[in-house]
């Protein structure tokens, strides 16, 4: 788990509690304001220099994700492509704006479009910020970042990155939600506190 400096320390009393079945890492990026701040991606290319991730497969999911649905179908088919894979989920009617990335695919699933937020969606199905990434992609993220592409949005990555490799979408199957404002973290604890 990456987090700013500035919150590092709560995140650690946190994980002193926190009951996981498997091990969890704080990694402390080190900023402490907008001025300074890493990036999604920025954060991302940190964690594989400061873990053992070269020669690693990995599961990237954004903090503000809560997920109610069985991440094993996904990872099943990632296993059989070992190629990076978004998760996806169609878009309620109402909320296709400029919130969630736009993804289209082909026949077989591989990703031919993304666009990170656009204010005209043409296709209803969505990215969330849940991605199957294997270990060739380390290298391609940092060529990415090099070459000054968006420390931020993974969207962007994204987008640039199918031209680069076979991309895939693999659709969610259960309740998922982007807690990004109150509102949502609202709903969220309405609908799982049944």
């Amino acid at each position: 788990m990456v987090g700013n400096h500035r919150f590092a320390a709560p995140l650690r009393r946190w994980l002193e509690s926190a009951r996981s079945p498997v091990p969890i890492q704080l990694l402390d990026d080190g900023s402490t304001d907008e001025s300074n701040r890493r990036g999604a991606l920025g954060d991302l290319a940190f964690a594989v220099g400061e873990l053992p991730l070269e020669g690693h497969d990995a599961l990237v999911a954004a903090g503000d994700n809560l997920i109610l649905f069985d991440l094993m179908p996904l990872a099943r088919a990632f296993a059989r492509r070992l190629a990076p894979q978004l998760a996806t989920r169609v878009a309620p009617a109402d909320s296709r704006s400029s919130r969630y990335g736009e993804v289209t695919v082909d026949a077989s699933g591989r990703v031919t479009r993304f666009r990170e937020k656009p204010s005209d969606p043409r296709s209803a199905l969505a990215s969330i910020a849940l991605y199957f990434l294997p270990a060739r992609t380390w290298p391609l993220l940092q060529r990415y970042l090099d070459e000054g592409g968006n420390r931020d949005a993974p969207g962007h990555f994204f987008a640039w990155l199918i031209g680069e490799t076979e991309v895939y979408a693999e659709p969610i199957d259960g309740e998922w939600w982007d807690i990004g404002d109150l509102e949502s973290l609202a709903d969220a604890r309405a609908k799982t506190s049944r």
